[in-house]
């Protein structure tokens, strides 16, 4: 089968696909792969790489935020499932930019919802 994770490049997403692929399913990601703010470039070029190791998904760069991003992704592929784990690292970047964070977090909800 093959699903959708949204925020498939982050910490649990990309160990959500690694399980799903060496379940023998397909995956492909959506994910704004962002610094949030904080993260410097070296960091986030490290957890990239180390995270694509593990993983075989194809990442597409999309924010959640897009509406034609996000559509032409769900228009591309056929999948079985939606596995919606795009969020925020930390608390502090909600507490830093709580407008953001919330745009995010609702519009990429709205986005997904639209799409389907």
């Amino acid at each position: 089968m093959r699903y959708l994770v949204t925020g498939g490049a982050g910490f649990i997403g990309h160990n959500v696909v690694r399980t799903l692929e060496q379940m023998g399913h397909e995956c492909i990601i959506m994910d704004s792969i962002t610094d949030y703010g904080f993260v410097n470039k070296e960091e986030l070029d490290y957890l990239k790489r180390e995270r694509n190791k593990c993983i075989r998904a194809g990442i597409h760069h999309v924010d959640l935020r897009d509406h034609d991003g996000v559509k032409g992704i769900m228009g591309s592929f056929d999948f079985a499932g939606v596995i919606h784990l795009a969020s925020f690292p930390r608390q502090k970047v909600f507490a830093k930019n709580p407008i953001w964070g919330a745009d995010v977090m609702g519009t990429g909800l709205i986005r997904m919802d639209q799409s389907v």
